[in-house]
């Protein structure tokens, strides 16, 4: 389940949260005395870097957002470093890649996550579903569906696309992904189901 905002947090309150999760990623990603970057980047690579070295990036959009984040590291416990350098428990640069990528959009680094993509996305979902579901009460690893690249803006809510919408282990893109998302999403998956019907 998604404990932050994707993207920049810009208020004390969603700092904070960011906070929280990065050090949740930390721990599932194994890394033992890992570092919290609060930094303003845009930059993916400046994130993938940062993860490289065993460092979350928290981007923040204020000065406001900046004290949180630094107050929640220090709370925690985890150490706020100034830039993504001197790491403690570096990785390799794949897996940074892919730990920048699952913490954009919020999936732990110990989720096993399946990717669907565009038409496949909506085909037979409500079968997908059931099976997603037994999955989950079967194996004691966590899993996440992601379901992106829909056919079209807004599709329509039916039955099946509402139940994937609010189960707490299913991400849906319900807006339209462009194709530097796309990337992110594919990079962080442990495998990619992708349909052209």
């Amino acid at each position: 389940m998604n404990l932050r905002h994707r993207g920049v947090a810009t208020d004390a309150p969603t700092a904070a949260l960011h906070v929280a999760a990065a050090g949740r990623f930390l721990a599932s990603a194994g890394i033992a005395g890992g570092r919290i970057w609060v930094d303003d980047s845009e930059s993916q690579a400046a994130k993938s870097e940062g993860w490289a070295n065993g460092t979350v990036v928290v981007r923040v959009g204020s000065s406001a957002a900046r004290e949180a984040a630094l107050a929640t590291a220090e709370a925690f416990g985890l150490a706020a470093s100034p830039q993504p350098a001197n790491p403690t428990n570096e990785v390799a640069r794949a897996d940074g890649d892919r730990l920048a990528a699952r913490y954009e959009f919020g999936l732990w680094a110990d989720e096993t996550v399946e990717l669907v993509l565009g038409p496949a996305a909506l085909h037979g979902l409500d079968v997908r579903l059931a099976a997603f579901d037994a999955a989950l009460a079967a194996e004691w690893t966590p899993h996440r569906l992601v379901l992106a690249g829909l056919p079209h803006h807004a599709p329509a809510l039916g039955p099946d696309l509402v139940a994937a919408i609010v189960h707490p282990q299913v991400l849906v893109e319900t807006e339209p992904s462009d194709p530097s998302m796309l990337e992110m999403l594919r990079v962080a998956a442990d495998t990619v189901v992708e349909e052209d019907r």
